[in-house]
């Protein structure tokens, strides 16, 4: 990091302590942001993230701590030990699966780290904590049968149109609720995905995903009937949501597995493009993900690949 992006950062710590002691009555001196309770510092954190970071986080983190403080209390932010976190990992580990732990752990870190920049606590409770260990999985992603399958008991022609796109354009559930016809681009082939007021794209990196040809026919005669591309039959916009709950009814017609939820067509489109051996970069880039480690785990190898690697060696020592 340069000397510059530290003082911003230092800056922006230093006006987030200010606006934190104005609206504490308290305010002051450190000590005061110190005494806070969870539920204090949870609402303090909405204040003064709203609009910063995108909705679906902001609820994450609020879940997160609330469902902390359920087992814990409502204790002082400053009191907090890895004793607590630890505790709170084992009782929720009984209440829901080892991946929605992790979510949650990943998200309270990410606010203790924010206290800790803000002066709330002198260092982060989570500091030096793991997530609960899994087995290595690769995403779900659906076969050509199953994609037909679907497709075939999805009566509702518009969120069919929606279905298609997500896998053609491996766009997020919220992406494809928020979308609006200003964002596309038929002429040129491309989605423009923008951060707006009500909507911030994960990691707030707005990026450009560009439509094939099946994307671009599905939307060139889907009929306009709100600013929003893709509407219920009473022309209200999707939330990610009712977008979920329709997914899963369908999902169930066609008695496919349980395991197949809407954020699987992000999952199919990744996984379809990797087959057809298209570089993980631009996969990153379509996807929108801030790391190519994240890209990574569509990387999957099977040993059919990895036979045809070495049956190249074949050549060079048949001598």
């Amino acid at each position: 990091m340069n000397h510059s992006n530290e003082q911003t950062q230092q800056t922006s710590a230093r006006l987030s302590r200010l606006i934190l002691r104005s609206w504490w009555p308290s305010h002051g001196d450190g000590a005061s942001l110190q005494r806070l309770t969870l539920q204090q510092f949870r609402e303090q954190m909405v204040g003064l993230l709203r609009g910063k970071i995108c909705g679906s986080t902001l609820a994450l983190y609020c879940f997160s701590l609330r469902a902390l403080s359920r087992v814990v209390g409502d204790l002082p932010i400053a009191s907090l030990r890895a004793y607590h976190i630890e505790l709170f990992m084992a009782r929720r580990l009984e209440e829901v699966s080892a991946v929605r732990v992790n979510i949650e752990f990943r998200a309270l870190r990410a606010m203790f780290n924010r206290a800790a920049v803000y002066g709330m606590v002198n260092e982060n409770p989570m500091a030096g904590l793991k997530q609960v260990r899994l087995p290595r999985q690769e995403p779900r992603a659906l076969s050509r049968k199953e994609f037909a399958s679907l497709l075939s008991v999805i009566d509702n022609k518009e969120y069919r149109a929606l279905v298609i796109v997500a896998v053609c354009t491996a766009m997020r559930a919220g992406e494809m609720a928020s979308l609006r016809w200003q964002d596309v681009d038929l002429a040129r082939g491309i989605i423009h995905l923008v951060n707006r007021d009500g909507f911030r794209l994960k990691g707030l990196r707005g990026r450009d995903v560009p439509l094939n040809h099946r994307a671009a026919q599905v939307l060139r005669v889907l009929p306009p009937r709100s600013e929003r591309v893709f509407v219920n039959r009473r022309g209200t916009p999707y939330t990610t949501h009712t977008l979920s709950v329709w997914f899963k009814k369908y999902v169930r017609l066609a008695t496919l597995p349980e395991d197949i939820h809407f954020h699987t067509l992000r999952h199919t489109g990744a996984s379809w493009m990797v087959e057809r051996k298209v570089p993980l970069p631009y996969i990153r880039e379509i996807l929108g993900h801030a790391s190519i480690t994240t890209t990574m785990i569509y990387a999957h190898s099977t040993v059919e690949h990895l036979r045809q690697s070495v049956l190249k060696l074949d050549p060079i020592i048949a001598c």
